[in-house]
């Protein structure tokens, strides 16, 4: 609870609507000390219901948590995306799922499954420490989830043992409409527990034990993983092809064990289980059988070669997923100090390029008074068009603009003779004409002028 509070502050800075709820195991009453704590992000925005707004908002959240103090948040693009990460209080992981309101219904349904018989509860737990002491309940690797394991126990309670020990508490075996599963109620799905102790006839009363070894004996020899579908929905184990126009699983590919999901007949929860896994599963339902026919409790949760494989994998691929976050972490650190030195760079150019154009434009008198001569020069040219000779004197006049030091005439008429034909060359002559025609005019006026004044 401490944990679920912690979290749910920190949450909150992200968006203070946001409310955590638990479910899975934590709320169906199966947890063990060893148990992940299971969490439902619920969001008031009823738009994140696409599994691609799922997997924005999940991915969001996991790079929040890992800025606020939660370094080994991953999202997990699953069917349903998750975030893993560590309790903040380091009591365990967690896997925080958005607005799975589904997954809280089943949680439910668990419980009052395990409030009907106190037998429920034991068989679930010894049967999901047992298959992670074999290394069969990572369904990452090929193995079965914890739910597939609950619905396997809870199948056979219902469907293989005479008298059953559990009823079927579903109201109804309609499948939900997908647009009505957000808004689904309890009260409309789910019978109470003492309405199902009292829809059995006559009560199973075998002990765990016999139980637990007659449920590894059916696993391990009398089910067919490749035809039969486990169906709590239905209270009963089906054929594959009987249900083959109600249902149609949606993973894809070919399949080697049907679990029926209860509110998504579509879902196979077994999707994950390969060939290979289905006949490790076997085997070890059969070793389990014979663990307890013979009482040894030793060999029945004696940790597997695989379990420890499994381990070491998770291991390495949790120091990878935190490389690959230092890396992209120090790129980003990396890229940003380098966008921070070229803007500092570009912005001394700037500065730089502004002073330039200050000294040699501004506080240059003489540079403006020659740029207005020849702008003005250029105007009365005979050679080119008004069009033409506004181009050539807005280019010219730019061009000055930005020069380095100021040119002299006789530098332009030695550049003119060089190109004597050129129609470029031609205005610049023709400019230089014309001013050397205006200094001798001003002359021989100033020259009257004196001889008046003699006079």
């Amino acid at each position: 609870r401490r944990s679920i509070l912690a979290l749910q502050e920190l949450i909150r800075k992200m968006d203070p609507a946001a409310e955590l709820r638990p479910f899975g195991s934590w709320l169906s009453g199966m947890c063990t000390k060893r148990s992940d704590l299971d969490l439902c992000l619920m969001l008031p925005s009823k738009n994140a219901r696409s599994k691609e707004d799922l997997t924005k908002k999940v991915m969001r959240l996991a790079s929040f948590l890992r800025h606020y103090g939660v370094p080994d948040a991953w999202g997990i693009l699953a069917r349903v995306p998750i975030v893993r990460c560590t309790d903040p209080l380091g009591q365990g992981e967690l896997d925080i799922t958005i607005n799975n309101r589904l997954g809280a219904l089943k949680s439910i349904l668990f419980r009052e499954y395990i409030l009907t018989d106190d037998r429920v509860w034991s068989l679930v737990v010894i049967v999901k420490e047992w298959s992670k002491q074999k290394g069969l309940a990572d369904a990452f690797f090929g193995g079965l989830n914890s739910f597939g394991f609950t619905l396997l126990v809870l199948g056979f309670l219902q469907s293989v043992v005479r008298p059953p020990v559990l009823p079927n508490l579903l109201k109804s075996s309609t499948p939900i409409p997908p647009e009505e599963r957000a808004e689904a109620k309890e009260a409309d799905l789910i019978y109470g527990h003492q309405e199902g102790k009292t829809m059995l006839v006559k009560r199973n009363e075998s002990s765990v034990g016999l139980l637990l070894w007659q449920f590894f004996r059916y696993y391990g020899s009398y089910h067919d993983f490749d035809n039969d579908v486990v169906s709590i929905r239905l209270g009963k184990v089906i054929d594959l092809d009987s249900v083959a126009g109600e249902i149609h699983f949606t993973s894809g590919g070919r399949k080697f064990a049907f679990i029926e999901d209860p509110f998504e007949p579509e879902v196979n929860v077994g999707r994950s289980l390969t060939s290979k896994t289905v006949g490790l599963l076997q085997e070890e339902f059969r070793r389990a059988q014979t663990a307890c026919q013979r009482g040894d409790l030793h060999s029945l949760f004696h940790r597997s070669n695989r379990a420890a494989e499994m381990e070491r994998k998770r291991e390495r691929e949790s120091a990878r997923n935190q490389d690959m976050l230092s890396r992209g972490q120090a790129y980003h650190r990396r890229k940003g100090g380098e966008e921070k030195d070229r803007a500092e760079h570009h912005g001394d150019e700037r500065r730089q390029r502004k002073k330039s154009q200050s000294s040699h434009g501004l506080a240059d008198g003489e540079l403006s008074d020659q740029l207005a001569e020849e702008a003005m020069t250029l105007s009365f040219s005979d050679s080119l068009s008004e069009a033409a000779m506004s181009s050539e004197a807005s280019g010219r006049v730019r061009s000055l603009s930005f020069a380095s030091r100021r040119r002299s005439d006789s530098d332009d008429l030695v550049e003119a003779e060089r190109r004597p034909w050129s129609s470029a060359s031609l205005p610049l002559r023709t400019s230089i004409a014309r001013k050397g025609e205006v200094e001798k005019g001003g002359e021989r006026d100033a020259t009257k002028r004196r001889r008046r004044g003699g006079n």
